[in-house]
This record gives structure tokens, sequence and C-alpha cells, in this order.
């Protein structure tokens, strides 16, 4: 769409497979619109825009002109860049071999997958992935890369700025990175998916489900998965994200220690022997207007799993060795629902309302043999947690001027958690006289807080850059009550606090001056506490940030930040009764002023560097986190297998974490070679019997990879994983050691015109811990087979074939007191015949 005088174009669009096209021009007026293809002569048709237009055809001629033969050798870009937009070739990136949406973001330049499942990019966390300009599925990456197909995908594209719908005119209020992946047309307006069933060997089964439809106005998902082959769905992040809060702005920088316990299914991964896991997800983007959006998920998982431990304990005293055997059997289930609505009220304001529900109940068993000097203990204990988790927030922005905005969040909380842990034994145990030697207690827990607060930001414009002036304030009212049964005492106890953080400062965010940008960031935070209505105390401190960012040339980025926040001992640290822990360590009142700030300080860079003509890239993160004064504690042993814990701050507490990744193309063989290397290395500090323990660890993993990326052939990978633990504790000067090395082989294959496909993957699995080895070997083959112009698709598919018996795992795993050498069980082989409907 051009100007009366062809001089300037206002809007431009190409037509889909069918020839249509969609092109909008708001502004009324004379316009010219003009179509061209390469070959055909162009077409230009005059048009007033004073009303809607349903429709201008045009027919294109052939161009009379007879060319001679022209070769043109042209080697096409991995990807255009254009300013803040990376725009990324697949033809040139994948081969076709690609299954989902995870293995084809895994092979372009700049972007990859974390551990935790999100989607990254340049080695930060994206902040949205979109679906075709929607954020379906909120925080949970996984369930996109996973599902999406690889056929669906018509083209990805990284936004460096991408506004979104909150955004208000003439700011970037709503600003942020996003990865946008386009869905082919024919995958849209109407339902699609499939439906796969697997069963087979050792009774392994899968039913696993994809809708969705992605319309105009509505996208919705449906996602369903149920198998006992191990098969999770949610991640640990994911929980974390889910669970934690529902407000959408940061609150100031306080936090305080939390104690909730993660639930065990998503923190044992390895050392499982067995798993069944039912999972449903809804999630649903709705646009009945333009200034109207509702938004929401519905999540629901549940499972049940067994684990087998072996375990050898060497304590840093001088004491003999405790050996353990124990099985652990365990039911989660898990729920999280979100409802969203945003509206736009003209284009000035933005009002937006969220609530959240996430109940979840976890119970395990846990069966122990305990030897430990020649003294045989049986443990039977039970533990079962019910977690309730309701959050609302109402967020408002709007436009003062020209250069002034005003943004207000205010939202509450109610957090709730009940725990009830039950423990038998042969003998006494934990120091206690129980009833007529019964040998049998329950410990009663009981935790409830309540958070309400608001933020407001005021974001003023100038020639320089933007000044941002927040304030606002959170305050929590929380009670812990304890009980303990089955012992002539029943000790108690019973908190509360009421906490308030008040907060105001201000952060400059300052334009690009050529390649350098910055900001400049101050907080004041006025605290004050009331800890069971007799103690009352009020504290300030100033809190810090900055940043500064170059970025040469579109592919070459380097940044640096630091923050400054405090953290702030849990309420259960001020306990004055017994806290059960479990039949082996109880908590007792510590020594822990809970006037204390525990100031936390990180440094952290990212350096960047990618060819986008070949898809080169190199990737070089750091982050130093420092805590001057922090939470441990001091475990006491005593004589009779058992220890108490007491809460002490300690002055030694730092993390240094960096990756350095590399990725080389060579163009010409169609092979990439891959590396990537993560180290940690951690001191902290803790006390044994009173006695100052600095605990500094080392971890490196290496992983090498050498792949092929052929259109029309067999591809390939190979390589190795390495990784090495070293842990050295000042106590005594006892250190271990534990180590794994694990190459592999993969080969996939398309044949029969890609109606099948093969794949396999060959793994040496070497581990060591101590003077403990364990090596073994995994077989991963599948075969695909699409029936010619039919909707199914069938499978044999098999993991771990060659251990078709729970095989056998080792760890080095360090604890305040110990270090236990632990022998483990981990999932099962399989080999299971699929069929898949595809509609």
């Amino acid at each position: 769409m051009i100007d009366s005088v062809g001089t300037k174009i206002y809007a431009f669009t190409t037509t889909k497979s069918d020839g249509s096209y969609d092109i909008e021009l708001k502004t009324k007026g004379r316009y010219r619109i003009k179509a061209s293809y390469l070959g055909y002569e162009a077409q230009t048709k005059k048009i007033v825009v004073d009303k809607d237009i349903n429709s201008i055809d045009f027919v294109l001629q052939p161009q009379a002109d007879e060319l001679k033969e022209v070769v043109i050798k042209y080697d096409p870009k991995v990807a255009t860049v254009k300013k803040d937009t990376i725009i990324y070739n697949l033809k040139k990136l994948t081969n076709g071999q690609e299954n989902n949406l995870k293995e084809v973001l895994e092979k372009l330049p700049g972007i990859d997958i974390n551990d935790q499942g999100k989607v990254t990019a340049f080695g930060k966390k994206v902040g949205k992935l979109l679906i075709d300009g929607e954020d379906v599925f909120k925080e949970q990456h996984q369930f996109a890369t996973e599902n999406i197909t690889a056929d669906m995908i018509a083209g990805v594209t990284f936004f460096q700025k991408y506004k979104g719908f909150a955004n208000i005119d003439g700011f970037d209020n709503d600003q942020t990175t996003a990865v946008n992946i386009s869905i082919k047309d024919k995958f849209k307006q109407r339902i699609t998916g499939n439906i796969e069933v697997k069963g087979g060997m050792l009774n392994k089964y899968l039913l696993h489900t994809n809708l969705f439809r992605l319309g105009k106005r509505l996208k919705v998902t449906l996602l369903g998965d149920i198998n006992n082959i191990g098969k999770e769905s949610i991640s640990f992040n994911d929980y974390i994200n889910l669970n934690t809060t529902v407000k959408s702005t940061d609150f100031g920088n306080s936090t305080y220690y939390d104690d909730n316990d993660i639930p065990t299914f998503l923190s044992s991964t390895r050392d499982v022997a067995n798993r069944e896991i039912g999972f449903g997800a809804l999630n649903f983007v709705y646009s009945p207007k333009e200034n109207l959006k509702i938004s929401g998920y519905s999540i629901f998982n549940t499972t049940s799993q067994s684990q087998f431990f072996l375990n050898r304990r060497r304590f840093f005293e001088t004491l003999p060795d405790q050996r353990e055997s124990k099985n652990i059997f365990g039911d989660f289930i898990f729920n999280t629902t979100q409802i969203k609505t945003a509206y736009k009220a003209g284009k000035s304001t933005f009002i937006q309302y969220t609530i959240t529900n996430n109940p979840e109940t976890d119970e395990e068993q846990f069966d122990l043999a305990n030897d430990f000097n020649n003294d045989i203990n049986i443990f039977n204990q039970r533990i079962k947690n019910v977690n309730k988790n309701i959050g609302q927030e109402v967020k408002i922005t709007t436009k003062i001027s020209n250069s002034s905005l005003l943004e207000f969040s205010g939202y509450s909380q109610y957090k709730e958690s009940n725990n009830s842990t039950n423990i038998e034994g042969n003998n006494t145990f934990l120091g206690f006289a129980t009833f007529d030697d019964l040998f049998n207690i329950d410990q009663e827990n009981s935790f409830v807080n309540r958070t309400y607060g608001y933020n407001l930001i005021n974001k003023n414009k100038s020639k320089v850059g933007t000044y941002n002036l927040v304030n606002g304030f959170i305050h929590r009212n929380q009670d812990f009550n304890s009980r303990l049964i089955g012992i002539p005492e029943e000790p108690t106890n019973n908190l509360s606090l009421g906490f308030t953080d008040a907060y105001i400062g201000g952060k400059y965010i300052s334009k690009n001056f050529g390649v350098f940008s910055y900001q400049l960031g101050l907080e004041y935070h006025y605290f004050f506490y009331d800890l069971n209505k007799t103690e009352t105390n009020n504290r300030f401190s100033f809190f810090p940030s900055m940043g500064i960012n170059f970025r040469f040339r579109n592919n070459l980025l380097f940044s640096l930040n630091y923050s400054y926040q405090n953290e702030y001992p849990s309420l259960t640290t001020q306990i004055s009764n017994d806290l059960v822990f479990n039949y082996l360590s109880k908590q007792i009142g510590g020594l822990v002023d809970f006037n204390e700030i525990l100031p936390t300080q990180r440094i952290g860079s990212t350096v960047s560097w990618t060819d986008f003509k070949k898809g080169d890239n190199i990737l070089f993160t750091l982050q130093y986190t420092d805590k001057s004064k922090s939470l441990t504690q001091n475990v006491n042993y005593r004589s009779d297998n058992f220890t108490e814990n007491e809460y002490r701050f300690t002055d030694t507490n730092s993390n240094l974490f960096a990756t350095l990744s590399f990725d080389k193309n060579f163009s010409k063989s169609k092979l990439k070679f891959s590396s990537v290397t993560l180290s940690i290395i951690n001191e902290m500090g803790s006390f044994i019997n009173e006695e100052e323990n600095i605990s500094d660890s080392f971890l490196v993993e290496q992983n090498f990879k050498v792949s092929s990326n052929f259109k029309k052939s067999i591809n390939f990978k190979t390589g190795v994983n390495f990784t090495y633990l070293k842990v050295n504790n000042s106590f005594n000067d006892i250190e271990f050691t534990s180590s794994s090395i694990d190459p592999f082989v993969g080969i996939r294959a398309s044949l029969l015109d890609k109606k099948m496909s093969f794949n396999l993957d060959f793994i040496s699995k070497n581990l060591k811990a101590g003077d403990v080895t364990r090596s073994f070997f995994i077989l991963n083959p599948s075969i695909k087979y699409a029936k010619p112009k039919s909707h199914w698709e069938f499978s044999l598919t098999g993991n771990n074939i060659l251990n078709l018996e729970s095989p056998e795992i080792v760890d080095n795993v360090n604890n305040n007191v110990f270090f236990e050498e632990r022998i483990s069980r981990s999932l099962e082989g399989y080999l299971i015949l699929g069929a898949n409907y595809k509609f």
C-alpha cells in the first residue's frame, strides 16, 4: 500500500498459499495498491479508503521479454537481522528430520533450551514464548517445545524489544525479549493435533494427546498424558514459577527464607525406580475484541513413584560408618489454575485482573533399616503435606502525558501448609522417652502466610533516557504452630509475625549512545516487624543496582549487572521446643536474632557473538553471588545415633557460576561442532558440635558433540559428556569425589520419501562415587512409519532396552556431618509399540 505518488509505503503483506491476502490501513485517504511477483508484470490500482473494502483482486501477466539462461549461485544467510529483530532461515538450518519445536529451536544460532526447559536467547531466558503473537503457554515453555510438532512451524523470529498487549503507545512498559513461532495456515482455524497410544513389555504404557485450536481470536491447547515409563510433564522450575506468587511486578527486593519443601517427584530425577504419571493442561487466549483479552491455564498432575537406596554414611567425626537400606513410596497431586483478564480503555489506559489457585497434596512412606555399630534400628515413617495457595492482583497503567506514565499494582495472597509426620521404631529414637515404650511419635505442623501490598511506578521519558520513580509496601502476617505427640511433655511451638517492608526509590535507563547503554537504580527500604506481639523492631537499608550493555553490529553483545538485596530469617528459626525433621534429626531452639539483616550481592556478565551467515555462536556467562551473612546449621551428633540441629549465622557463603558454549558450523561438509562447559565453585560455612566447618565444592560439566545436518541422508551425532565433583570439608579435612564419563552415538535417518524414520541412540554410562563404581550401556532405538494418504503413524520405541530391570547408579551426597555414598535404582527400560492418529 503506497501513497498516490508512489513515494511512501504505508503497509505491505504477502499472499497466502491460495493467493488470498489481508492488509489493513486505519487512516482514510487516497492510496495506490501495488501487486508484484518475480517474472510477472506489476499491477497498480487506485483506491479511496473511506469505508470497509472487502476485496481487490489482481491477475498478473507474465513478462513478455525472453531472458537468456542465468545461473545464480547464492548461499543464503542462516538469519536476517533487522534492527532488534532476527528472522531465522529454517530452510537453511533444519533438515526435515526434526520432530518438535524443541529440536528446531536447538538448531538456531543464539537460541537454546536450558535445563529447566525454558527457551533462552543469547544466554538469557526470553521474556515470552509466543505462538502467532500470543502468549499461550505463559511460563510453561516445555509444553510448547515438546508438543508443537515441527511440521506445524512456518517460521521463528526473535524480538529484542517486543511490545505486548499491555504496552501504552509511546512507552515501553510492556517491553521484553520474545521468540515468536509462526504456525502454518493449514493448522489454523480448526482443531488439529494427535492422539497416541503405546504399550509393550513389562506392562509399560503411554497415552498422550495434543489438541490445538489456533484461531485468530481464540487460541486453545489441551495436553494430556498418562504413562508409567517415567515421562515427566512439569519441571522443577515450572513448579517454582507456578506456586510462588500471583504478583506480576517485583515488589521491592527483600525476601525471607521459606521453609516449604519441594515435592520429591520434582527433586528426584535419576534415582527413581518406578514412576506413574497422569497429566492434563488447558491453556487458552481469547480476544473477543481488539481491546479485551482473557487468558489462562489449568494444570493437573498426579505422580506415584518408588525409590530404593543402599547408603553408606561416613561421618566427619571419628565414628563408625553407618549403613542403611531405604524404600520410599510417594503419591503427589498438584493443580494450578490462573485466569487473567486484560482490558485497554482507549490508547492511554490498561487494566488487568489476575486470580490464581494452587492446591496440592503429597504423601510419602519410608521403610528403613539402619545399621550403626552393629545396632539395628527399624523405622517406618509417613509424611503428609496439604498446601493451599490463593492469590489475586489488580494492575492499572495509565498515560499521564506524552512523557509520563503511571503503573499501579496491588495484590493479596493466602498460603497455608499443613504437615503431619508419623514415625515408628523398634527402639527409642531422637532421644525421646515415648509413652509405654511404644516408640511411636506424631509431629503436626501448620504454617499460614497472609500477604498483601502495592507497587506504584511513575515512568518519565526524556531525550536521554527514562526515569522511573517507585514506591510501595509489602505486609505479611505469619503464624506457625507445631505439636509433638507421643512423648509425655508433648512440646508445642506457637509463633506469629507481622512484617512490613515500605520502600521508595528510582531507576534511570539510558537510551543507546551508539553501541552503549546503561541503567542505575537505588531504593530505600524501611522494615518493621512484630514478633509474637511482644518484640518489635525497625531497620532501614539502601538497595543499589546497575547494568551496562554494549551491542556491536547486532551480533556481538556484552552486558554487566550488579544488584544488592536483603533476606531475613524465617519464622521457624525462633522455635523454643523440638521440631522433628525425620527419624535421624530434629531441630531445637537456636541462637538466631530475628532482627538480623542477611545481605546478598550479585554480579553477572554475559558475552555473546553470533555469525548469522554461517550460524557460528560463542556464549559466555558468569555470575558471582556473595552472602556476607546467612543462615546455616550447628549440628550436634548424639551418641544414640541422631543429630540435633540449631540455626546459626555464618559469614561464609559464596557461589561462582560460569558457562561457556561454542558452536562451529562447517557449511561444505554439513557438520557442526558443539562444546558446552559448566563450572560451579561454592563455599559454605556450617558448624559441627560448635566447631566451624567450611565446605568447598567444585563441579565441572563438559559436553563435546559433533553432529551432521544433511538434507536427504542419514544424520548422526557423537560425543562425550563428562562430570566431575569434588567436595572438601575443613572439619577433620574430609574430602570426597564423584565423576561420570558418558560417550554417546546417535543416528537418525528418513526413508521412503520421509514416510519412515529411524533413530538409534547409544550411551556408555560410567559412574564413580568414592570407591564405588557402576558401568552399564543404554540403547534407545525407535522406528516410525507414516501410512501414505492416511492420518495414521505407527512406531516401535525402545528406551534403555539393555536394562529392562532397573539399573543401579551411584552418587555422593554431602551432609552437614557426613557424606553419603548412595547406590540407587533408576527407571527400568522398555520396548513399546505405538499408534498415532494425526488430524
